[in-house]
């Protein structure tokens, strides 16, 4: 999904993420809007469900950052700040700790074995 991150599966608030997508998405029809392929060759777009951006919805519920170092979407931006600023989904809980950086730290840690 381009523009956001959301938490890995063995992260903390990884599976709440995954369900809370699951729950949107699981057996309905959506469409992607390809926006290219990743470092990883990994297909990029944004989902709709109807009209519903998907992406969006994970970003305003909680469940997902804004990925900002590859997105410029100021509609992300924005929700991000909203969904922080009321406490939403992973943003209830005190410093998250973003994909990114869970995956630099897991990284770190093989390398230094």
């Amino acid at each position: 999904m381009s523009g956001i991150d959301s938490p890995e599966k063995k992260q903390f608030y990884g599976q709440e993420s995954n369900n809370f997508l699951a729950g949107l998405i699981y057996r309905r029809q959506v469409t992607v809007e390809m926006e290219g392929r990743d470092k990883y060759k990994r297909y990029l777009g944004k989902v709709y469900l109807k009209e519903n951006d998907i992406n969006l919805e994970m970003i305003k519920s909680g469940f997902a950052w804004h990925y900002k170092k590859y997105s410029t979407n100021s509609g992300y931006s924005d929700s991000e700040k909203l969904a922080q600023e009321n406490k939403l989904g992973l943003w209830n809980y005190e410093n998250p700790i973003a994909p990114w950086n869970y995956r630099k730290k897991k990284f770190m840690r093989r390398v230094n074995l």
